[in-house]
């Protein structure tokens, strides 16, 4: 069991989770000092302590649950959080079958967990502003719009997440998009009807 805790600026760990557990929830954001970072994987059985009111977000791919945490003790399940002392708002997402993950994905590391097997399948996204997590962080990124003519977004050393939100970039609802990097292609829709912008992870994870 990895335990991460508060204690001014440092960190109290207990023994690590074993490699049988499988990586569960993805860290959405959470307060300084709990280091955590956005868009990591927990295992289950791991547990956070938010004592002093800490706050924690969480999304569950295998469930599409969708967790706003505050204080207590946390304990990483396999659908969803067990909350000790605290409170949780849980609400449960449309987020699609691309960003589920199958039993075999969730037992391998947390950034290799991200690679795709339906990746040949386009991504629908009801966000116009995607997040794009890779297992590795590419040299560049670039998004091509597809069904009609648009100059290309290139982005260089993005880092492993790409937060359309947070750098301000927006798709055009109902574009089709191809997305390039590290050798690999990805192709995501935006509905017609799109109009959220930067919502829960969960509802727009497009991941390599």
């Amino acid at each position: 069991m990895h335990k991460w805790k508060v204690a001014g600026a440092a960190l109290a760990f207990a023994l690590p989770v074993t490699a049988t557990q499988a990586f569960e929830a993805l860290v959405e954001s959470s307060d300084p000092g709990l280091g955590l970072e956005p868009f990591q994987f927990l295992r289950e059985g791991e547990q956070i302590d938010l004592t002093g009111g800490h706050m924690l977000v969480l999304g569950y791919p295998v469930s599409c649950i969708h967790e706003r945490i505050t204080a207590g003790q946390v304990t990483i399940g396999e659908r969803q959080s067990a909350v000790q002392g605290g409170a949780v708002e849980r609400t449960t997402l449309s987020c699609g079958e691309h960003v589920k993950l199958s039993a075999s994905e969730r037992q391998e590391s947390g950034a290799s967990a991200w690679r795709d097997p339906r990746a040949m399948t386009p991504a629908l996204l009801n966000d116009l502003a995607p997040l794009l997590i890779f297992d590795l962080p590419p040299e560049a990124v670039v998004i091509q719009r597809t069904d009609m003519p648009d100059n290309p977004i290139r982005l260089g050393s993005p880092g492993r997440a790409v937060d359309f939100a947070r750098r301000g970039i927006l798709l055009a609802a109902g574009g089709i998009y191809e997305i390039s990097a590290r050798g690999r292609t990805r192709t995501i829709e935006i509905d017609f009807d799109a109009q959220a912008v930067g919502g829960p992870a969960l509802t727009r994870l497009v991941r390599f």
